[in-house]
């Protein structure tokens, strides 16, 4: 035979109140500082950069839409990059 257990006087035994949760302020993030481009990348004019992110968008939607796949991974970006020309320089 098993003797009765005594009734528990834990905090948190059946019936005994909790304290209420402590809510803790988060604080707002520092903005992120932008990297400074070299003088060199700087000298590029804006509208030749936009039109080669464009082509390279372009690229990789129809890559997306021709393999049927939402994310390509890395090395089907290097793919659609090699596609359009790129090379390693060393």
């Amino acid at each position: 035979m098993r003797e009765p257990t005594k009734p528990s006087k834990s905090p948190l035994a059946k019936g005994a109140k909790r304290a209420p949760a402590l809510r803790v302020r988060k604080s707002k993030k520092a903005p992120r500082e932008r990297l400074a481009l070299p003088p060199e990348a700087q000298l590029v004019d804006a509208n030749e950069t936009r039109s080669e992110v464009l082509e390279f968008a372009s690229a990789i939607d129809a890559y997306k839409r021709s393999e049927r796949k939402p994310f390509p991974t890395w090395g089907e970006v290097l793919e659609v990059l090699k596609r359009l020309g790129y090379r390693r320089s060393a």
